[in-house]
């Protein structure tokens, strides 16, 4: 994607893709204006215009200023030629968005965990949600670009536990992405909840001219999504960025993964959680953990602090490591207590970067906290099949 003031060459093969993104993120735009954005011809520009036009992804939307000529025809997304379908299924909820094609959140529900039905059930259920979702928001499925389904995770897990997570073991290798597809007849994309995070933070505009930016994201797990120049660091295997897998003290407790001291057994809700009840006997939410904190209760502050202390160590690891500018918090896993995180790590990196005579790092909570992952999940489906389809 294109957000920085000056001409950036479109590649060949991508030449709609970056068009329509700088239409998107600075429409009503002029074509003369459009070209000097991309460094495109003019006829190259005029071809690509006509094609958008004719796929009813742009509208002329009238005239811009004179520079001493003819006024110059402006054109700017339809937001409502395409949409598309975020999920995110975590331990507790499952949650669904449709956005439309500015990235914007047009309707929202929620469904089952995965937990609480066998796999089939789950997915009947999922589907016949998403159709009720559409239906109520009068959106044609035809518009619709495909779902986007986030989890933890790599994509190719479908519903299988995860190395730190407990799961239900029927889900194991269930073929999700198949499933959906039987039973929507839509194109389903898979994506890891944190890298679906930070691809619909950098969709949303929040980032500004940002180039390189780090999303953590919170769930059950602790990931991170990491997207430099418009394009998410995925790996390999679809896997990167499980940073609740970093090892902190190389002396530590075991780790399912194989590792020892991994930032999970510290940080995660589920080690905060139990710190809580040790201290106090009573099991509690993430939420009213995180609630208690803000109070000033003394055990919730005492619980949750190793898990401020050691995200903001992993930080910045990861800010040494991949030089991003900006760290983003996301992910119901933080609940309330998100401001305690956020001081944290911003005093971790902010004396990090006094230390080795660097600019700062700003770290700041996600636009949309709890529901990043389906935000970006859409955002990945829109990014796939609308602006760039040689992305998978």
């Amino acid at each position: 994607m294109v957000r920085d003031s000056g001409a950036v060459r479109a590649p060949r093969k991508n030449t709609r893709g970056i068009v329509l993104d700088v239409i998107r993120t600075r429409g009503p735009i002029s074509r003369i204006e459009l070209a000097e954005a991309t460094g495109l011809t003019a006829a190259t520009m005029t071809r690509v215009v006509r094609d958008l036009l004719a796929d009813g992804l742009v509208v002329e939307s009238g005239h811009g200023a004179s520079t001493g000529g003819k006024r110059p025809i402006l054109v700017e997304i339809d937001p409502t030629a395409r949409f598309a379908v975020g999920i995110h299924i975590a331990a507790e909820s499952t949650v669904l968005i449709v956005s439309n094609l500015w990235g914007a959140i047009v309707g929202r529900s929620r469904a089952a965990a995965p937990a609480e039905t066998p796999p089939d059930e789950f997915l009947d259920g999922l589907a016949t949600s998403l159709r009720d979702l559409l239906d109520s928001l009068g959106i044609d499925p035809a518009l619709v670009a495909g779902v986007g389904v986030a989890g933890a995770g790599t994509p190719d897990r479908d519903l299988g536990p995860s190395a730190s997570a407990s799961a239900d073991r029927r889900r194991e290798g269930y073929p999700l992405r198949e499933g959906l597809a039987q039973r929507l007849r839509m194109r389903i994309v898979l994506e890891n909840e944190a890298i679906a995070a930070a691809v619909g933070e950098y969709w949303s505009g929040a980032a500004g001219e940002i180039g390189e930016l780090a999303v953590i994201h919170m769930e059950t797990e602790i990931g991170v999504g990491v997207v430099t120049r418009g394009r998410p660091l995925r790996g390999a295997h679809g896997g990167a960025g499980d940073l609740g897998h970093l090892s902190l003290d190389v002396n530590g407790a075991p780790c399912p993964c194989g590792g020892r001291g991994c930032l999970h057994l510290i940080a995660s809700p589920a080690a905060a959680l139990e710190r809580y009840r040790r201290s106090t006997g009573e099991v509690v939410t993430m939420s009213r953990l995180g609630a208690a904190a803000v109070a000033g209760e003394r055990d919730a502050l005492e619980a949750l602090t190793p898990s401020f202390t050691a995200l903001a160590q992993a930080a910045g690891a990861l800010v040494t490591l991949l030089d991003v500018e900006r760290i983003v918090l996301a992910g119901s896993g933080f609940a309330s207590a998100i401001s305690f995180y956020i001081s944290a790590v911003q005093q971790e990196l902010d004396r990090r970067s006094k230390a080795r005579g660097v600019a700062p790092v700003a770290v700041q909570s996600s636009v949309n906290p709890r529901d990043a992952a389906a935000v970006g999940a859409a955002a990945v489906v829109l990014h796939a099949d609308v602006l760039d389809p040689t992305a998978e």
